[in-house]
């Protein structure tokens, strides 16, 4: 496994994400500024970009399966593992990538309607961050061993169950729809970050080992 090899994988799942979802990302972002951001609560707002992200993870997980492309991509002179290497970490790319988009967005639309910026400034804490990648690590555990275990009605219904999960981790854990929510960490929090953080990356990890596994053993 090399890096420059799974540096090209990841840039080559990239361009295929921009490619068949720069229509779906558009027009999501259209709605996000002009109609959820000016009526709705900041974390609405923010777990809307989420449902946004993950969709269009999911339509890409899918595209791969057309055309051949998961084939071709097993043929080329690189391994498995690095391709379920490279397919893990363009996943979390792209969520990054999201965020930030999200937050432009967001800023954009303060712009329109500057009545609601200082409500969504709430969401740029390191504690808004910590909800992000706790929801960004459930979906990508729970959606990826899919991408490579199903075909595409199966891995449908895979990302619809794993966007559901994820964004139910973020009323269960951190409610933000409550008065009392506090929008920064408290010293109190420290236990539930390290025992949250800690079970987030062991999950992100035995997904990761489950995938290889199951695309080790598929014939393709």
């Amino acid at each position: 496994m090399t890096s420059t090899t799974i540096g090209r994988l990841v840039w080559k799942d990239i361009k295929v994400i921009q490619a068949t979802s720069r229509r779906t990302m558009a027009a999501g972002l259209v709605v996000g500024a002009l109609f959820i951001f000016r009526y709705y609560h900041w974390n609405v707002f923010g777990v809307y970009g989420f449902i946004l992200a993950s969709t269009v993870l999911v339509i890409h997980a899918v595209t791969e399966k057309n055309g051949l492309n998961e084939g071709l991509t097993a043929s080329l002179p690189v391994s498995r593992l690095d391709i379920v290497s490279a397919r893990y970490l363009s996943a979390a790319l792209w969520f990054v990538l999201c965020l930030a988009l999200w937050c432009l967005n967001g800023k954009a639309a303060s712009l329109i309607f500057p009545d609601q910026a200082r409500a969504y400034s709430l969401a740029f804490t390191a504690k808004g961050g910590f909800i992000a990648f706790v929801a960004a690590a459930t979906m990508i555990s729970l959606l990826l061993p899919a991408a490579f275990a199903f075909a595409k009605t199966g891995l449908i219904l895979a990302g619809i169950a794993s966007s559901v999960a994820a964004i139910s981790t973020i009323p269960l854990l951190f409610r933000p729809y409550e008065y009392s929510y506090v929008h920064f960490f408290l010293p109190s929090d420290l236990p539930m970050v390290a025992i949250t953080g800690s079970s987030v990356f062991l999950a992100v990890l035995a997904s990761f080992l489950l995938a290889v596994r199951i695309y080790r053993t598929k014939s393709l």
